[in-house]
């Protein structure tokens, strides 16, 4: 479902440098993809797993972040 989105985020930025966090697995599903560079395993359930998220977010040192719930 994201896939169309990073393609035009590729398209459209192809200097910038794309790291997808993803659930656990799902990173598998993102291997050998040409629009992201690099992805991050966070699982993000129970009560700790917003601040796992925003954690993830912080050390990717992004200098934007689009979040596409239910895609990952």
């Amino acid at each position: 479902m994201c896939t169309p989105v990073l393609r035009a985020l590729r398209h459209h930025l192809p200097a910038a440098r794309i790291t997808a966090i993803c659930r656990p697995g799902l990173d598998q599903l993102l291997n050998g993809c040409a629009f992201i560079d690099s992805s991050i395993v966070c699982d993000n359930k129970g009560l700790f797993g917003p601040q796992r998220l925003a954690k993830a977010i912080k050390q990717s040192d992004a200098e934007a972040a689009l979040l596409l719930p239910n895609s990952f």
